[in-house]
């Protein structure tokens, strides 16, 4: 999430103070900037939302062990799995933020 300002409340004055750009910064509002997840994003992020009404932490935890096939680690779908292996970094860390995301907006519930 980024912070932005609508340009109708900037001035360009000669006489703007860093008071005034707090105020700014304080008055502005956030906005989603990221990119729509892909599909393999988004079949890794419906495992999470349904596994996730638990500890998100323990979410994590259980698909890292699902991954890695350490024992007793629960269930993870052959297709969840293949989805993950074919992300890059940057696209895994945008599952883990939508992840959040979502999360805060059930606990805000």
């Amino acid at each position: 999430m980024e912070r932005a300002v609508l340009l109708s409340d900037i001035e360009f004055l000669d006489g703007v103070h860093e008071s005034d750009w707090e105020r700014i910064e304080e008055e502005s509002f956030l906005v989603n900037v990221s990119k729509p997840l892909n599909e393999n994003q988004q079949v890794v992020l419906e495992w999470l939302k349904v596994q996730g009404k638990r500890r998100p932490i323990m979410t994590i935890a259980d698909f890292a062990d699902a991954y890695y096939g350490l024992e007793g680690a629960p269930t993870v779908p052959l297709e969840i799995l293949s989805s993950y292996e074919q992300l890059s970094d940057s696209e895994t860390y945008q599952v883990l933020a939508a992840f959040a995301e979502w999360g805060m907006k059930e606990v805000a519930e």
